[in-house]
């Protein structure tokens, strides 16, 4: 299977906000994209058509909510793609365990660490902290402590 840029990128197009490119991978990925909300899960599953796994899941504290980014890379070649998608005041973003199983972990530990909330997991219970420190979401910052977006990911070019 042979991976088409061009085709993967004009797929995608409709369901991201932004998609920046970096051909050198410097960042650590080659492929940025800030997905909306409703569109994250079509993005998920146009990787996979396209032969990529989901190698993680983090999340960021920065103003004004946490954003969740998930790390896809390729089978066959040494190709890295970033999924951005802010969860909002509600600290919510849809789960994409219907097309990736193995973000169930991943899903449940951003819960438990940031209190986000993955819409359609059907076991978001605690993976890490135990009952009594359900609530704790050790990662999320003080409101004098937490940076804006643009802090943390400066521009290319900028850094």
């Amino acid at each position: 299977m042979t991976l088409d840029m061009n085709k993967l990128i004009s797929e995608v197009k409709g369901f991201a906000a932004s998609i920046t490119v970096d051909d050198s991978g410097s960042r650590g990925f080659h492929l940025d994209l800030r997905a909306e909300f409703t569109g994250l899960k079509d993005c998920a599953r146009i990787l996979l058509e396209h032969g990529f796994y989901l190698s993680f899941i983090t999340a960021v504290h920065v103003r004004p909510a946490a954003e969740v980014m998930y790390k896809f890379a390729h089978y066959e070649i040494p190709y890295n793609i970033i999924i951005r998608v802010s969860a909002g005041e509600d600290m919510r973003v849809p789960s994409i365990i219907d097309i990736y199983q193995g973000a169930a972990w991943h899903e449940r530990e951003m819960h438990d660490f940031f209190g986000i909330t993955f819409d359609g997991h059907r076991n978001l219970k605690h993976l890490i902290l135990s009952r009594e420190e359900k609530g704790l979401n050790p990662l999320i910052k003080s409101e004098k402590s937490l940076k804006s977006h643009e802090e943390i990911f400066p521009p290319k070019g900028t850094a």
